[in-house]
């Protein structure tokens, strides 16, 4: 049988046993009962969900912008995961550095080696900024999504819900 150990009026723990083995053991039948429920007048009473933070969303956000996006290069090089970690967009300051000094030399034929989620690809200064372009369409919404659920009071429980994030 299963039984819960009540303190206070609150479950500390859930135990299974043949007989409750002192007065606070409570048996739990065929219900849902965890701890840090509350128990009172024979019932057991779910607690109310911690509020959602803004610091949950902001993790949620960081999570999703790390999951990198497929671009496709149109030719023979075809799909590559573009890879978005905070590591990766270190290297992507780099690689936006020697772009813009391409274009800035009028060097737009110059080509440099990226290492994708995919593979090796080369690419021109121009390419960069299109896969950039890329980037934008697929992280902008991550960002805007985070920015709208941080203002909503109270945040929703299910934030994580892919719903509020497409």
């Amino acid at each position: 049988m299963k039984y819960a150990i009540i303190e206070n009026n609150i479950v500390k723990n859930v135990a299974r046993a043949n007989e409750p083995l002192d007065s606070n053991w409570i048996l739990i039948e065929d219900q849902v009962v965890n701890i840090g429920y509350t128990y009172n007048n024979g019932s057991f009473i779910e607690p109310e969900p911690e509020p959602i933070t803004k610091e949950q969303v902001i993790t949620e956000r960081s999570k999703r912008l790390q999951t990198g996006f497929n671009y496709d290069f149109g030719d023979e090089r075809g799909t590559h995961l573009i890879q978005t970690t905070d590591q990766d967009m270190i290297g992507w300051d780099e690689v936006t550095k020697w772009a813009q000094s391409k274009v800035a030399l009028n060097k737009l034929t110059d080509t440099k080696t990226i290492l994708t989620g995919t593979g090796i690809a080369n690419i021109t200064s121009v390419e960069w900024f299109e896969i950039i372009e890329a980037a934008d369409a697929f992280r902008g919404p991550i960002w805007q999504a985070s920015f709208n659920l941080q203002v909503m009071d109270p945040i929703p429980l299910d934030y994580t819900n892919d719903s509020y994030w497409l």
